[in-house]
């Protein structure tokens, strides 16, 4: 087996893909409750659209979100990297930060790990 070692990653999302997401967030419309459910149960059929709207116009997704400047952003402060980890017949590319953090003697430093998407912007 091959010598397997962490890769460097960068952010880098095709142009095609942002034109995509920014075309379908262009024609998106927030479609209005169908029904008046009381307070205690107004996100049984998903999020209200008071919430939804209230999250559009605060993102301001439509007219100044800039994923370009997101990336930037992400790849200048961590260093990223992924690796390629064989798992019977298949390979698993594993995509982590390595980050550096000063430790008291007494603690052991420990690897985090999630499946979340944006994880790592939301925590810091």
């Amino acid at each position: 087996m091959a010598e397997n070692k962490p890769r460097p990653f960068k952010v880098n999302v095709r142009q095609e893909t942002l034109d995509w997401v920014t075309q379908r967030v262009e024609s998106a419309r927030v479609i209005p409750d169908a029904v008046n459910l009381p307070k205690d149960r107004d996100w049984e059929d998903g999020a209200p659209s008071t919430v939804m709207n209230e999250l559009v116009e605060y993102l301001n997704w439509k007219n100044s979100y800039d994923w370009r400047k997101v990336e930037e952003k992400l790849n200048s402060t961590y260093k990223m990297f992924t690796l390629d980890i064989p798992e019977g017949d298949e390979v698993l590319q594993v995509h982590f930060v390595h980050l550096y953090i000063t430790l008291a003697r007494d603690q052991e430093p420990y690897f985090y790990y999630s499946h979340m998407d944006g994880l790592v912007t939301s925590r810091r």
